[in-house]
């Protein structure tokens, strides 16, 4: 992946995220993507922090999108590998690192959130 192309990838979901726009999120997925994420083990616990497939995704983050309070994310970096790339960036919860490797059409096939443990703690006292 290019540092062009993985720059454009980045700017165009973190404005699809702060738009809401959840059409346009997910159309950076494939299908069968898989997401490893605490906060779907938060908001629901029967998934123990994996989402598969891009319906499950979709009913996921809805879910996630009608949570109060502000949800917008600031782009801090963007990083390039092979097939794969990696975010930087602030939300709600603090700095997040998200990890997300490329299939051959070049959609997101696998990603992974990473959040700061004590954002994590404090996020689990919470109720859903």
């Amino acid at each position: 992946m290019s540092p062009l192309t993985a720059s454009e990838f980045a700017k165009a979901w973190i404005a699809a995220w702060n738009a809401r726009d959840l059409p346009a999120i997910l159309a950076h997925y494939a299908d069968d993507c898989v997401l490893h994420t605490p906060i779907a083990q938060w908001l629901l616990p029967s998934t123990q922090g994996v989402v598969v497939g891009k319906l499950a995704m979709a009913a996921y983050w809805a879910k996630a999108l009608q949570r109060p309070g502000d949800w917008r994310f600031a782009l801090t970096h963007v990083h390039t590998g092979v097939h794969s790339l990696g975010l930087a960036y602030q939300g709600p919860l603090g700095p997040v690192t998200e990890f997300c490797f490329f299939n051959d059409q070049h959609l997101v096939c696998q990603s992974h959130a990473l959040y700061a443990p004590e954002r994590l703690q404090a996020l689990f006292k919470r109720p859903v």
